[in-house]
């Protein structure tokens, strides 16, 4: 590998990402076709998380787990906290500086905080793991194995936390983007002033004023103690309002010392529904939270990974299902094979279909999306670009610099070069295709419209820089 030229390493990454666009493109035709409709691909879904993935999940992970990779199951889930980490600081940072649509306002969250982790990043790595340097078989196997890790938090989290924040884009009556991007300019206009002013007062502390710091010091906590009841009085006259149309509520408060908190707080829209009492239906109840995250833990893919670690780590179990485990003398079938051997094939059989099909539902569900044509102005470009920049070139940075870091340290094995692969890899993925079906649920007029404008940018900035990223890492690895 030190002596391969780096356009060989290109051709090689290239190749899955080619097929993955590919099984999209299908998905994506069909649809428009009008051979896929809506209630063909929800029933799809449910084949991918009910029979494809947990038998997907189920054929690798027997034969590949073993005492030896355990100690890999804790990096792949510390990796996994902090991308998610990174991508909601990620998205709290682009609705600061940047206006996000009314019906995006918490979609954002999920859009930087989860990535497509199963469908793409199974597909990529059967493909890659197959041929040399890896190991084949094998190293599919494990390479799947280690995604399924990713696929159970992200089965867990997105299900109860994403589907919770979806849901609340679309509660209450609906705000036009003028009536919050109106303000937003007002706000983000203020936000420089007080940060104009910040600065200003830490030159003044440098050239040694700090008496008068001190002084300002002492004024702020006066004013925030001061402001203190006419907030209170704020929100109290926000609960009872009931006004026909939504309003935009700005906030007189007296000028003095607290200049920059007035400043701050008036730049702040508070958009009230007109009907708070219509809303309350919709709203998930705490009760039901807790029945949804009880039910994910009794997902087919959760059951999935733990009955394979159950088989792979009790020998007499596993050679039921595997040929040639040592220690073992389990009698084998008429057919030589072991007496359930026909259980392990018909699992990978189905789970073979897993890749293919989660990428056409993917392609199904962006030929569903509405692609604003001819208005790009009035959509929210300054976040769409800073949410795709942060995706597709800081995230595989940070990614590269992270689990590098890990390795030096020894947290991730060196020698697990799959492993290494698998958590740079999973730096570089899109908006999550569960995000697009769940939000599609979630409208009354599968209205997508937002999300389509922000996960088109990454799918065209993914197919690069996916190549590119793997190519860097096969190197990295095998240079």
């Amino acid at each position: 590998m030190a002596d391969t030229p780096f356009g060989t390493l290109l051709w090689v990454a290239a190749r899955p990402v080619l097929r993955l666009f590919i099984c999209i493109t299908c998905g994506y035709s069909i649809t428009r076709a009008g051979f896929f409709p809506a209630i063909a691909t929800r029933g799809a879904v449910q084949v991918v998380l009910n029979i494809t993935l947990p038998s997907l999940m189920f054929s690798r992970a027997s034969s590949a787990l073993d005492a030896e990779n355990d100690a890999a199951f804790g990096p792949l889930i510390v990796i996994a906290i902090i991308y998610m980490a990174i991508g909601f600081a990620l998205s709290l940072s682009i609705k600061q500086f940047f206006w996000v649509p009314y019906r995006f306002r918490y979609g954002i969250f999920v859009a930087g905080g989860w990535a497509s982790s199963c469908d793409i990043t199974i597909s990529v790595m059967t493909d890659i793991m197959a041929s040399l340097p890896f190991d084949g078989v094998h190293d599919q196997d494990l390479a799947v194995t280690y995604v399924g890790a990713f696929c159970v938090i992200f089965y867990l989290t997105i299900f109860t936390c994403g589907r919770n924040l979806i849901e609340r884009d679309f509660v209450g009556l609906d705000a036009g983007d003028g009536e919050v991007h109106g303000p937003w300019q007002a706000k983000r206009w203020k936000l420089l002033m007080v940060f104009s002013s910040r600065a200003k007062s830490v030159s003044s502390s440098a050239a040694g004023e700090k008496y008068d710091l001190e002084e300002g010091a002492y004024g702020d906590q006066m004013c925030s103690k001061d402001l203190s009841p006419q907030l209170s009085s704020l929100e109290h006259s926000q609960a009872v309002s009931s006004s026909a149309s939504s309003t935009i509520v700005q906030h007189d408060i007296p000028s003095g010392r607290c200049d920059e908190t007035r400043l701050y707080i008036d730049a702040e829209p508070h958009i009230i529904p007109a009907s708070t009492d219509n809303s309350s239906p919709n709203q998930p109840r705490p009760a039901m939270r807790y029945m949804n995250f009880l039910g994910s833990l009794s997902s087919p893919v959760l059951l999935s990974v733990v009955v394979s670690l159950i088989v792979s780590r009790i020998s007499a179990v596993k050679a039921l299902f595997i040929p040639n485990v040592s220690g073992t003398n389990i009698p084998p079938a008429p057919d030589g094979q072991p007496p359930l051997a026909f259980v392990m094939d018909t699992a990978a059989f189905l789970g073979a279909a897993n890749s293919p099909i989660g990428l056409i539902i993917l392609g199904s569900a962006l030929a569903r999306m509405s692609a604003p044509r001819g208005r790009w102005t009035s959509l929210p470009i300054g976040a769409i670009g800073a949410l795709a920049v942060g995706k597709q070139l800081i995230m595989p940075v940070l990614g590269i610099l992270i689990c590098e870091g890990f390795t030096r340290i020894g947290f991730i094995d060196a020698e697990d070069k799959v492993l290494r692969f698998v958590c740079i890899f999973v730096s570089c993925l899109p908006i999550a295709s569960t995000q697009v079906i769940l939000t599609q649920a979630c409208s009354d007029t599968n209205a997508t419209d937002h999300l389509a404008a922000f996960l088109l940018p990454q799918l065209i900035l993914m197919s690069g820089v996916m190549t590119v990223l793997t190519a860097f890492t096969l190197n990295l690895l095998f240079g």
